[in-house]
């Protein structure tokens, strides 16, 4: 997705905008040429949205991953170059290109033999109809490789989970990993949203029950991606305050011993520091 839009010299976003704008032009030009009138250009219009919204959303969460680097390191309890190896191999399961391609070419087979792509559109002319497919199965192909990294992002929390974490690691980093997730599940919804209409204003309309039971499986998946992170997230906040409430406790069973034994004031004042330092 980045090599598609860093060959036009502008920001990813405006990129994506700029492919989405051609796409849209080059489709009213057919139709003017070819339909003699503007029929479906609302279809073309949302296929149109559809491709620069889930486009910009790929090259946004890569952006975004990056930035997860310097949280990776305060929450792992690992050496620094294991932490740096396992991000990188993290990032690179996420956004490996070639299983991207994969699955998404997976995705549009099985919407195709579904018949998912089945649409009641009539063009007078070949042309339009091949604008109209290739717009619509490059809008499919962008979908699937957004749903790969939908499914790897939620996997790679998971993992994490299962590393070694910081004792001392702060609250905040877990919220901001959380928040992450739920910007994700913004840009996810937005598009499952803007797909929802391209399906109401194109025939057949949800008439067929695979388009609703497609649509309602998407739900769910949207749904599992927004919950389950916070669970493992949550999870991760819970175990790291119930290993700090059990060092503190040790700490001051420890410190507790020797005022006890000998109460002068230079104890009093160490365990006064530990109770000041008890975590949250």
């Amino acid at each position: 997705m980045e090599k598609f839009v860093s060959s036009i010299p502008v920001p990813y976003y405006l990129g994506w905008l700029l492919y989405a704008a051609a796409f849209f032009s080059i489709s009213c030009l057919v139709l003017m040429l070819f339909e003699k009138s503007l029929r479906y250009i609302d279809g073309f219009l949302i296929i149109s949205v559809i491709i620069g919204l889930q486009g910009t959303a790929i090259n946004w969460a890569h952006n975004r991953i990056k930035f997860f680097h310097d949280i990776f390191l305060n929450i792992v309890d690992l050496p620094k170059e294991m932490i740096i190896r396992s991000f990188e191999e993290q990032e690179a399961d996420i956004f490996n290109d070639r299983m991207i391609i994969i699955f998404a070419i997976l995705f549009i087979i099985f919407v195709h033999i579904s018949g998912i792509d089945y649409h009641e559109v009539s063009f007078n002319s070949s042309i339009s109809d091949i604008i109209f497919k290739l717009g619509y199965y490059f809008a499919v192909y962008i979908e699937g490789a957004g749903l790969y990294i939908l499914i790897m992002t939620a996997w790679t929390v998971n993992k994490i989970g299962k590393l070694p974490l910081q004792v001392s690691a702060s609250f905040s980093d877990f919220h901001a990993i959380g928040m992450l997730f739920s910007k994700f599940t913004i840009y996810a919804s937005s598009a499952y949203i803007m797909w929802g209409i391209f399906h109401m204003i194109v025939p057949p309309r949800f008439s067929s029950l695979q388009m609703i039971l497609w649509f309602s499986s998407f739900a769910i998946l949207l749904f599992a991606y927004f919950i389950l992170p916070q669970v493992s997230i949550h999870r991760m906040m819970t175990s790291t305050k119930k290993e700090k409430i059990e060092m503190f406790s040790s700490q001051m069973s420890a410190a507790l011993e020797e005022p006890f034994r000998v109460p002068n004031k230079e104890n009093a004042l160490y365990l006064k520091d530990m109770y000041l330092s008890k975590p949250n």
